[in-house]
């Protein structure tokens, strides 16, 4: 009897260790399952990324050859108008496509100009684009023990405003030839990419750093510097106007004065914004920069080994743009805070129209661009005043 009982026991541990072991076995298979997930969704995602590069090069290629398209528009309001572009599996493709078509082609226009380059980004969904910022600051006092039980007067609250972006509309008709478009090696993306280009560069730097605003165009960086709301205290100037400082061409006809100015624009901004800023200057500024020197002859500038960057000067890199007027000649501080280029992707257009000229295909591209101010306190420009002429 009792070596029956030591069977049994024996008998039933083996029973215990199978157990184990199918459970073990389990938890195995159910971590390979698992694995298994992991790498199916890493290599759906990496056919993702794919898919969107391959859905761009057949947009460009629909331009290229007009396939599926009715009539002559192929992209318009953010949708592509091609039968052969499907995107049944996924509704929002042919939106992204445009996304970064746009994108592309605005990253090349602004990256043609020093200034330009320096511009913040953003992207919005349509030309109402707006948002909300505050004006002023509450306050704050020392207050000892209520021992009257009466409430104390409040601290002040701050206010808010509405900044609201501007655009413009900016286009490029390049034609191609048809026998250059049936050429097999012609790239439709790399033409329409660097023509586009070349032909909206200027216009479109132009209206990003000077542009009037209104209907046709954008509001430029240099015209939020202004000489009546740019001498005010934050809380009292427009929330879309930088601050300036205004000298006259006598006060900084001394190579001293000059100096100890442009050292000046770094105090009129809070601490927290002079680290990253740089200092932008016309071509007449900079020349005369340039040249100048202490009491010992050292010069004030130093070489700069990036070939972005002109010079630097008190530590801060120099920045010179062409567009930059002598009545405004120095801007300092982090422009890319400052200011915002808006990309529209939903304003985005492409036509393709063969019938209007014989032999060849005219490409009407337009796309519509935004700016907005972003920091109000984070630049500050000198605006210089001419001297005052004879007899007046």
């Amino acid at each position: 009897m009792e070596l029956a009982t030591q069977i049994e026991t024996v008998v039933d541990g083996f029973k215990s260790q199978a157990e184990a072991v199918e459970a073990i076995k389990s938890e195995m298979a159910d971590i390979r399952d698992a694995f298994a997930g992991l790498s199916a969704a890493n290599e759906a995602e990496v056919e993702v990324k794919e898919t969107k590069e391959e859905l761009v090069q057949k947009f460009y290629n629909i331009l290229k050859s007009g396939e599926g398209v009715q009539g002559t528009e192929v992209a318009k309001e953010g949708e592509i108008k091609s039968a052969a572009f499907n995107v049944a599996d996924d509704a929002s493709a042919g939106a992204g496509v445009l996304t970064e078509v746009n994108r592309q082609i605005l990253t090349r226009l602004v990256e043609e100009y020093a200034i330009t380059r320096l511009f913040g980004r953003d992207t919005a969904s349509s030309t109402k684009y707006e948002r909300r910022v505050q004006v002023g600051t509450g306050g704050a006092r020392w207050e000892g023990e209520n021992v009257d039980l009466q409430n104390g007067a409040h601290t002040g609250s701050p206010r808010f405003a509405t900044i609201k972006m501007t655009h413009g509309k900016a286009i490029a008709k390049p034609v191609i030839t048809a026998e250059a478009l049936k050429d097999p090696f012609f790239n439709a993306e790399s033409f329409l990419l660097n023509d586009t280009r070349k032909q909206l560069a200027r216009l479109v730097a132009e209206g990003l750093v000077n542009g009037i605003g209104g209907e046709n165009q954008p509001a430029g960086f240099m015209t939020y510097f202004d000489e009546v709301e740019g001498v005010k205290d934050v809380a009292d100037r427009k929330v879309d106007m930088f601050p300036v400082v205004v000298k006259t061409a006598a006060e900084l006809a001394e190579d001293v004065a000059l100096i100890d100015a442009l050292q000046g624009l770094q105090y009129e901004l809070k601490t927290g914004y002079v680290a990253g800023s740089v200092y932008v200057m016309s071509r007449k500024m900079f020349q005369r920069v340039a040249g100048m020197k202490d009491g010992i002859g050292r010069p004030f500038m130093q070489p700069s080994l990036d070939k972005a960057v002109a010079g630097r000067i008190f530590g801060f890199d120099i920045i010179v743009d062409p567009m930059i007027g002598e009545d405004k000649p120095v801007v300092f501080g982090n422009i890319g805070d400052a200011f915002k280029v808006i990309d529209i992707p939903t304003a985005l257009e492409f036509i393709r129209n063969p019938y209007k000229i014989d032999g060849a295909v005219e490409f009407y591209i337009a796309t519509r661009i935004g700016t907005m101010v972003n920091d109000n306190e984070s630049v500050v420009a000198m605006i210089v005043k001419p001297a005052a002429k004879a007899g007046k």
